[in-house]
């Protein structure tokens, strides 16, 4: 048992072999491209390979060793582990499960819809991210240690009220 988890609330973490097998898929990609770049005297080549390769290995990578919870649910409400922003259920307008189907499978979205009137003020940064729109929460329930339908069940659960489900 982490020493988040509690009775009552669901701790959601990424799932670590895949994001770390991603993040090895990836840094090979990334190594072996930079390293033709380099052979064949390829500048533009070597910042693509970078930038195409290079990203998704550092993302995957981060999220295999990071030991923080993505979501945790709980009677109180949710909250988000990237930003802490915690969310009360009485906040809540609407709470759904939105599913797209791409070339890689389907992908799904907690899209959690605050009260207009309550909604807290979220702070601004420069770059704008879910982490700061104050109406609107989405969570991706991709790569994650439990199915995403379980997800979807603990806030339901908690919530006390039916999470609609759109798409896929």
């Amino acid at each position: 048992m982490t020493p988040l988890a509690a009775p009552g609330r669901t701790v959601v973490m990424h799932h670590r072999r895949r994001a770390l097998g991603s993040a090895v898929f990836f840094g090979v990609l990334t190594f072996a491209g930079v390293g033709r770049e380099l052979t064949s005297h390829s500048t533009v080549g070597v910042i693509l390979a970078l930038v195409v390769f290079g990203g998704p290995f550092v993302t995957f990578l981060i999220w295999g060793t990071r030991d923080r919870p993505v979501l945790m649910i709980d009677q109180d409400g949710l909250t988000l582990g990237r930003s802490g922003r915690r969310v009360r259920w009485e906040t809540v307008a609407v709470v759904r499960v939105s599913g797209n189907r791409g070339l890689f499978g389907e992908s799904h979205s907690l899209i959690v819809t605050l009260n207009t009137d309550v909604a807290p003020d979220a702070p601004r940064r420069f770059i704008t991210t879910n982490a700061n729109d104050p109406d609107e929460l989405e969570v991706n329930l991709d790569l994650l240690d439990i199915p995403w339908t379980e997800v979807v069940a603990a806030v339901e659960r908690a919530s006390g009220r039916r999470v609609i489900r759109e798409g896929g």
